[in-house]
């Protein structure tokens, strides 16, 4: 997946020295640039996931890496790979069974807050509730405030790899 949709500056030079770079610079070095970019979104979304008050136990946040792309090399991904965290990210609506465990946790929270809500849950006869979530992005900011500062992290990557490339092969 291509999530760079900034100008790399230096352009014109990236392309003098991409001649010169053909020996050195195969899919594995181009990921490993790409990967520096990804670092870059990975700080910026853990940080959203932060400041928005997503983490209940922590494993959204720490499941957020930049990763090579299995399929489409070379190529990173960024992203959460915990199965809620679409909904937390576009929002919507969940239908989630209504157990012997939720009723005793409503009425362990009713006893514990004397919140008549608990108590409704505890006693409801519905066998599924209707739960929405206003969506609470945390991956688009991220995207748009850091997508020119991966971009050119990305770049200084790549000219490190092209610059030694060039002095091993004394240019």
């Amino acid at each position: 997946m291509a999530f760079f949709g900034h100008g790399v500056t230096g352009a014109k030079e990236f392309c003098r020295w991409a001649k010169l770079a053909s020996k050195g610079l195969g899919d594995r070095e181009i990921e490993d640039a790409l990967m520096q970019g990804g670092f870059v979104f990975e700080r910026e979304i853990k940080k959203n996931i932060k400041s928005q008050g997503l983490i209940d136990s922590g494993n959204m946040r720490d499941s957020v890496q930049a990763r090579p792309d299995p399929v489409d090399r070379p190529a990173v991904e960024v992203g959460p790979t915990v199965v809620y965290a679409a909904i937390h990210e576009f929002g919507g609506v969940t239908h989630p069974r209504v157990t012997a465990r939720m009723r005793g946790f409503a009425w362990h929270m009713f006893y514990e807050t004397g919140e008549p809500m608990w108590r409704g849950l505890a006693l409801t006869k519905k066998t599924f509730l209707t739960v929405s979530i206003p969506a609470r992005p945390y991956m688009r900011p991220a995207l748009d405030d850091k997508g020119k500062a991966a971009a050119e992290a990305v770049a200084v990557a790549l000219r490190k790899i092209i610059e030694g490339t060039a002095r091993r092969h004394g240019r």
